[in-house]
């Protein structure tokens, strides 16, 4: 089997899980370098942003 036809077959299967870990390092990395409640306020921002402007692409809150 082709080595890279292998590897998108274990992301496809795999996807959640990688994105969970990247969320979870980017997390992570924030709170090391900002501190909790900063960083906390820093994806309250983000969450806030993303819903407004999906908001105003014409779409739901989700």
């Amino acid at each position: 089997m082709d080595f890279w036809a292998e590897v998108t077959g274990i992301l496809a299967r795999n996807w959640g899980k990688l994105v969970g870990a990247a969320v979870g390092l980017i997390l992570g990395i924030i709170i090391v370098s900002f501190g909790f409640w900063k960083a906390l306020f820093l994806l309250i921002c983000i969450v806030l942003g993303y819903m407004v402007g999906s908001r105003l692409d014409g779409g739901s809150w989700d």
